[in-house]
């Protein structure tokens, strides 16, 4: 936790056009739940990224909705959302690229 904080802040130190704020996650989430217009982006590390995310998907139906997308330097992970259940193999298969696409 510590050295996310610390390159947190070093990277907010580079653009000083962006607000930066440290928050305790359950405040986040009460925040979130009551005015989440107020957020643009929110960045954090694994564990506290899965409650607020979960907190998040409840807001257009549950975790069976939302595809999720973890990215790196040189590689990203998509998953695709469980409602897709429902639709055609064939079509499924076109559907993370597209999301893949629309995150760049």
């Amino acid at each position: 936790m510590v050295f996310f904080l610390r390159c947190a802040r070093n990277v907010a130190k580079e653009y000083p056009e962006i607000t930066y704020g440290e928050h305790i996650v359950d405040n986040t989430c009460m925040q979130l739940v009551m005015n989440p217009y107020q957020y643009d982006m929110l960045v954090m590390e694994n564990l506290y990224g899965d409650i607020i995310s979960d907190l998040c998907a409840a807001f257009v139906g549950g975790l069976g909705l939302v595809p999720s997308a973890n990215l790196g330097e040189r590689c990203a992970i998509l998953r695709r959302f469980m409602a897709l259940r429902l639709i055609s193999p064939a079509k499924i298969s076109l559907i993370p690229p597209l999301l893949f696409a629309a995150l760049f």
